[in-house]
């Protein structure tokens, strides 16, 4: 469903007119519903992203606007050679307390709310892979025939919480409550939808994986 889409759903449904509830009201229903849907996880699988970063020499501290524009959240760091491994900077600030003294390849990372700090220090360029969440798009913005951005499956979703807000705003806070559950019951299925446990692997009795086998590294990155 498109923007244009819900508007037609929630009007059709209640039998309004543009000029009965006009797209500047309903627009910010339907913003409203596609922000409850994007926070009712902390961090939804389909916002997984990834970006690439160049050090430079002597620079530890990275603004996550530096790298991206979109970036909600860091989850891991991989370096050209391995994973960096996350330490808190208590602990950081501790083992490397004049970190700009210290120049190597990085081998250790921390965050603090939109900054990325490397350890020790970088001593060149080297590319970084992170691997995060990124920010929802302000697709109401984009007009009428912008998709929520979300899976289809959470489309209607959207559209249950602009009803629940239309008949609300039209004095009805029965029936809003009514359509307020299913938007509540459509988010917990398809949450419990993705968050299934994936199907048991086959079971390999006696058996050794090969030396090369990418499953012996510790540090995979898929």
């Amino acid at each position: 469903m498109n923007l244009q889409q819900i508007r037609d759903f929630v009007r059709g449904h209640m039998d309004l007119d543009p000029e009965d509830l006009p797209d500047a009201v309903l627009d910010v229903m339907i913003r409203e519903g596609s922000k409850r849907v994007e926070r009712a996880e902390n961090r939804w699988p389909f916002y997984s992203h990834r970006w690439t970063y160049v050090t430079q020499t002597g620079v530890d501290e990275i603004d996550f606007s530096e790298v991206a524009s979109n970036i909600e959240a860091i989850q891991s760091v991989k370096g050209p050679r391995w994973t960096l491994t996350y330490v808190g900077l208590g602990h950081a600030d501790a083992r490397w307390p004049e970190n700009t003294s210290t120049l190597s390849e990085p081998t250790h990372w921390s965050v603090d709310y939109q900054t990325l700090f490397l350890w020790p220090t970088p001593n060149g360029p080297y590319e970084l892979t992170l691997r995060g969440y990124r920010t929802p798009i302000d697709w109401v913005a984009n007009g009428a025939g912008a998709e929520p951005d979300l899976p289809n499956d959470l489309h209607n979703t959207v559209a249950m919480w602009a009803l629940a807000r239309a008949y609300e705003q039209q004095d009805d806070p029965e029936v809003a409550s009514i359509f307020e559950r299913k938007f509540a019951d459509e988010i917990n299925l398809f949450r419990r939808r993705i968050n299934d446990t994936p199907p048991a692997q086959p079971m390999v009795l006696n058996g050794r994986r090969s030396p090369g086998d990418p499953l012996r590294l510790r540090f995979d990155w898929e």
